[in-house]
């Protein structure tokens, strides 16, 4: 477990680690439960990382399983104690402003390798200028009204974005947009210029990878799919966070993480690569300016 690991990616450790020692262990859920005098639903509820283990249930737990190596023990121990720190580590301003969902998106953020992000509607929130998120909320596809919110929404995403492509430790981030978010020019003329500048700015200075996938390529493949992220830890794609207008939720359900980085790997091996995306791009902005913005 690294030193830094927030409360959702402690918890996200913890379970994996547990689920992986009970089947090593070819026990059920419903041996574990009894053998620890905790109800199964405790167990479930555990290793879908919706409740968090107490440090002492934890030396408990790894007692029963097996678990003896000090170091091994320590970690997961500290694991566990570290998952239960969420209302001291999350800014309170982040609890008011921010659904939980968004919350643990942002926190795997942090520790992810890579991120991919799939784009039918929007630039992709990191990859907004301030004046096209501004003017995005305005229009209130952002789908908050509360000013206050709306604040601390912008500011966080220019936050982030400074943290995770530029730094000392900037993330491998992929982006597959839809070729109709070109034709969205939230903003009016002039901000969309220079929202598109600034995304080909931000994708030759840092490792940010953007890929347009065209109509007659998408039209198959996007009945079913909303706008999503993926993060991997440890090379593994192990989260999925899903924007549907209003309602977002995040899942570690690994059949749908797995579905949907299959799927965005055949978005991105149907997207234009990386020198005709850019020529795409810059055809739009040239048609901009020649429309006399």
């Amino acid at each position: 477990m690294s030193d830094i690991d927030s409360p959702a990616v402690a918890r996200h450790r913890v379970r994996l680690a547990l689920r992986s020692a009970r089947e090593a262990k070819r026990l059920t859920q419903g041996q574990v439960a009894q053998a620890m005098e905790w109800s199964l639903s405790k167990v479930m509820r555990i290793e879908k990382g919706e409740v968090n283990v107490a440090p002492n249930d934890m030396k408990a737990l790894l007692d029963f399983l097996e678990i003896k190596d000090p170091a091994r023990v320590q970690h997961l121990t500290d694991a566990a104690r570290a998952s239960r720190q969420e209302r001291r580590t999350t800014d309170p301003a982040d609890r008011e402003h921010f659904t939980p969902a968004m919350i643990e998106l942002h926190q795997f953020e942090a520790a992810a390798t890579t991120i991919r992000v799939f784009q039918n509607l929007f630039i992709p929130g990191i990859l907004q200028t301030r004046a096209y998120a501004t003017a995005l909320f305005n229009s209130s596809n952002g789908g908050v009204d509360d000013p206050e919110a709306i604040a601390a929404r912008i500011d966080s995403r220019q936050r982030r974005r400074r943290e995770l492509l530029g730094g000392s430790d900037p993330k491998t981030y992929l982006v597959v947009l839809e070729e109709s978010v070109l034709m969205r020019p939230i903003g009016g003329t002039a901000v969309w210029a220079d929202q598109l500048e600034d995304l080909m700015r931000t994708v030759a200075e840092t490792p940010l990878q953007v890929r347009i996938l065209p109509f007659l390529d998408s039209a198959r493949m996007l009945a079913s799919y909303s706008p999503f992220f993926l993060t991997d830890l440890d090379e593994r794609s192990v989260l999925v966070y899903r924007e549907t207008g209003r309602h977002d939720e995040v899942t570690y359900v690994q059949e749908e993480v797995d579905r949907h980085r299959g799927v965005f790997e055949e978005f991105w091996a149907n997207a234009l690569d990386d020198d005709a995306t850019a020529n795409r791009i810059a055809a739009a902005i040239a048609a901009l300016h020649a429309s006399g913005i």
